[in-house]
């Protein structure tokens, strides 16, 4: 794609800027970098063989994370957008020092990866915010290719496809100076790719997948989740019949595999497990600090021991899902990310219920595959949250795979397929008449 060819060329022309002294890069050639790829992207998409049927979604979702890109920056005096502020300015400050005296007071993993970028390219924090963005982009791509492969009727792809690009709590993920880019281009291309490898695939889409997901776990340990989930799938699923069935090749494989990935979170557990390094007992688990405001613990109850946790999982689960609720709205910010961020998940959720009650048998094992990394994540991710700012952040991590179940437990009619079968069926009747 000529797109990024051009992307190539501008990282080249910053990193020979910053190899002649020049540090912090302005605004104004950050915004001509972005306009200029942004032309050649949004026309190319138009004739790409793999992005023109969804061009449209992709345009839009493009330039709205484009709209919030430039709002989070230079419109702070109107608002502060939902999710940016203190986080945001605190992991570019720490990028920040990290390229320039290679040390920080908080040096996480995002923050060491950005300021490894900014040591190439240069600071600016536009330019750099306009490349986490566009890993959104390309996971909201990857999605749409996938999908497009999928046994699903063409409405529903076009559907699917508009909810993922549009949703708004998504998009203002995507545009603010967060990890939670990085992360979901992460964990979208690692289900991509475990989604092929379900289509009877070569195994090697498996292995893929498996490393990204470990390689997501070095930003954020709750990525665990997705790793077990793939290691559950080898025992129940069997990609050459796209069935769940338990086969001895399939448990010698996913023992194998958890061996090894075993030994590897043991041997580099601070590095892939930071979060949980710090869980001494189960008062850790529970997290019952309720500072900040948005806390839901109260509804969930304590949590401090074994018999608590297994009745709070539950509720636990459907807070982090899908609050907050009504009865937590502080303003429009709870409002929004109520019916455009918890509400998909919800659909989501009752869509794969209702389906897998039904006897359809269409894809079944794909979704129950689907739904099983996506139940251990979010467990994962439900015990490691208690407020709803930071729920509605990571919960979104998983967007793209949610959205995959949601295109296959969608049940819309393809109204393309139906005027030909309506048209052949007139045809039909008419010659048999005369």
């Amino acid at each position: 794609m000529l797109a990024i060819i051009v992307l190539v060329v501008e990282v080249i022309i910053l990193i020979i800027v910053k190899a002649v002294g020049v540090i912090n890069i302005g605004n104004g050639l950050a915004s001509l970098f972005i306009v200029g790829f942004s032309v050649v992207f949004l026309a190319s998409i138009q004739k790409s063989e793999y992005t023109e049927r969804y061009s449209n979604q992709i345009a839009i979702g493009y330039l709205i994370r484009i709209v919030l890109l430039f709002f989070d920056l230079f419109g702070t005096r109107i608002l502060t957008l939902p999710q940016s502020g203190a986080d945001s300015a605190g992991f570019y400050y720490n990028a920040t020092l990290l390229a320039i005296d290679g040390h920080a007071g908080r040096e996480t993993e995002f923050a060491k990866f950005m300021g490894m970028i900014f040591k190439q390219i240069g600071i600016n924090r536009l330019y750099a915010q306009f490349l986490l963005m566009l890993l959104s982009i390309a996971a909201i791509i990857a999605f749409i290719t996938v999908i497009d492969k999928l046994d699903i009727t063409s409405d529903t792809k076009t559907w699917s496809a508009w909810v993922i690009c549009v949703l708004p709590n998504f998009a203002l993920l995507s545009s603010i100076f967060l990890r939670e880019s990085l992360v979901t281009f992460l964990v979208t291309i690692s289900i991509c790719l475990m989604s092929k490898w379900m289509n009877d695939q070569s195994i090697m889409y498996f292995v893929i997948s498996v490393c990204l997901s470990i390689l997501a776990c070095i930003f954020h340990s709750g990525c665990i989740g997705i790793t077990i989930g793939y290691i559950l799938c080898l025992f129940i699923y069997d990609r050459h019949v796209q069935k769940i069935r338990v086969t001895i090749g399939g448990i010698v494989f996913a023992l194998a595999m958890g061996f090894g990935l075993s030994f590897l979170f043991l041997q580099y557990g601070n590095l892939l497990l930071g979060k949980f390094t710090y869980v001494e007992n189960m008062a850790d688990i529970a997290n019952m600090n309720e500072a900040g405001g948005s806390s839901y613990l109260k509804y969930v109850g304590n949590s401090n021991n074994i018999l608590n946790m297994i009745l709070f999982t539950i509720p636990r689960i459907v807070y982090f899902l899908f609050s907050p609720f009504p009865w937590q709205w502080r303003g429009i910010s709870d409002i929004i990310a109520f019916f455009f961020s918890g509400l998909f998940y919800l659909i989501t959720i009752k869509n794969t219920i209702n389906y897998l009650r039904s006897s359809k048998q269409k894809n079944r094992g794909i979704i129950i595959c689907l739904f099983v990394i996506a139940f251990i994540c979010t467990f994962i991710f439900a015990w490691g949250v208690s407020n709803t700012g930071t729920a509605t952040r990571h919960r979104d991590k998983m967007v793209c795979l949610y959205g995959i179940i949601y295109a296959l437990t969608l049940n819309i009619s393809d109204t393309n397929q139906e005027k030909v079968k309506n048209k052949l069926g007139a045809e039909r009747y008419k010659s048999y008449i005369y």
